[in-house]
């Protein structure tokens, strides 16, 4: 999970064994930080305190691993993950008690990587034509933003730095896209939250820098206003779908599309990463 603010409480373990930490409702998810951003945990964890550290088990009593000098039991823990945390294995965990938190991820400012949400039909659509265009000009199951009940608007194309799969069903294509796009071109403009089309408050090709140390992954979009070829940016494409087998038991009218790869371009197809749901 990705946010820029976590409550943190505890809870007894689901296993029956022991207290864990909550984190935002969640019993000790994996969490995934990006360098160059503040995050505050809000802290109410009387008796556990919660610290960040190297230490994969927590619960030494003496800050074993500790990279921010202090623990918090009740109030707030800030912590701006730097380049070098990329490199280490971090962790929440309590001083006093083991187990009781799980892993940190940090990540760099960006993958190098940004992704485009399609339908199946979609994908066909754009791997033929060899480009992604707007919905306007091709047809309107072709684009949806990172936000999945958000429809593209007008002549507008648009990508995320997202890399969170979609879900099952009509949008679950995810096109991954060199982040090289965004330095060859300047025809895109970029929102901290999502919104049909341009807004008061978008930035600039020129602000890059500034909107990769703000944005928040899940709202934020880089819209484009011109379509961009597949030959020179497509690295990746990775469908979420059913397993044929449970699909096959649906009533057909109910049934999700499922990717046929004799639609696939054959140069295309080294590219098609499936991921079955089940």
């Amino acid at each position: 999970m990705s946010n820029h603010n976590f409550k943190v409480q505890v809870a007894s373990a689901s296993s029956g064994h022991g207290s864990v930490y909550v984190v935002d409702g969640i019993e000790s998810p994996r969490l995934y930080l990006k360098v160059g951003i503040t995050y505050q945990f809000n802290i109410d964890t009387k008796g556990h305190p919660f610290y960040i550290t190297i230490h994969a088990m927590g619960g030494t009593h003496k800050m074993e691993g500790d990279i921010l000098g202090k623990a918090v039991e009740q109030g707030i823990l800030e912590f701006t993950p730097e380049d070098s945390h990329v490199n280490f294995e971090l962790y929440y965990q309590c001083n006093y008690h083991l187990k009781m938190g799980y892993k940190i991820i940090v990540e760099p400012m960006h993958q190098n990587k940004i992704y485009h949400l399609t339908s199946i039909d979609g994908l066909y659509n754009i791997l033929n034509s060899g480009y992604i265009s707007s919905r306007t000009d091709t047809n309107a199951s072709v684009g949806l933003s990172s936000q999945y009940n958000h429809r593209e608007s007008g002549n507008f194309i648009y990508v995320s730095l997202n890399s969170e799969l979609p879900g099952v069903g009509r949008i679950g294509i995810q096109l991954v896209l060199s982040f090289d796009l965004l330095k060859d071109r300047k025809d895109y403009f970029l929102n901290y939250e999502w919104a049909y089309g341009k807004q008061n408050s978008s930035l600039p090709p020129s602000e890059l820098d500034v909107f990769l140390k703000k944005h928040n992954p899940l709202y934020s979009e880089i819209i484009f206003t011109n379509k961009i070829p597949l030959d020179k940016y497509l690295i990746g494409i990775n469908v979420v779908q059913m397993n044929p087998d449970i699909v096959k038991l649906i009533p057909e009218e109910n049934r999700l599309q499922t990717i046929n790869i004799d639609q696939i371009p054959i140069k295309y197809r080294h590219l098609i990463n499936i991921n079955i749901v089940y």
